[in-house]
């Protein structure tokens, strides 16, 4: 079944990364996060302010059955992450989190792993290290399926 999903991800650091991903990805209809096609968006946004980047998630996230939180060295860290995590649960999406850091950044290297998303964790969702875009097809269908989607 092709599931909307919604990547939510540090984006100045990650963003090449899960372009990677969704470049890759097939059967499934990506909507990513903040801008991911348009950096100027994500930009535009972020000068804007956090109420504007709130609503930039807003957009990108409506209309989704499942959210991945790619994790990276600083995802934790993120208030965006923090509210794309809570609006999936007041849509009552499914989740998971995807370890994204081994995969090349912008300059070509790998990154560190960074530190889990204690919330994710702590509501027991899966949190899996992107490994083939079939796999990550794979947990975004038992995600849905956690939800009855």
């Amino acid at each position: 079944m092709t599931h909307r999903v919604f990547f939510a991800f540090h984006y100045d650091r990650d963003l090449p990364r899960v372009r990677q991903i969704s470049t890759q990805m097939t059967g499934i209809d990506c909507v990513t996060a903040a801008g991911l096609t348009d950096a100027s968006t994500f930009a535009a946004a972020k000068a804007e302010g956090e109420a504007a980047v709130k609503a930039l998630i807003d957009r990108a996230a409506g209309d989704t059955t499942v959210t991945v939180i790619c994790i990276g060295a600083e995802t934790a860290r993120q208030a965006d992450i923090s509210y794309a995590i809570a609006q999936t649960l007041k849509r009552r999406n499914g989740m998971l989190g995807l370890q994204v850091h081994a995969l090349p950044g912008a300059d070509g290297q790998p990154d560190k792993a960074g530190p889990g998303i204690g919330m994710l964790e702590n509501l027991g969702y899966a949190v899996i290290p992107y490994s083939t875009p079939e796999a990550l097809a794979q947990a975004i269908e038992t995600a849905a399926k956690a939800i009855g989607r």
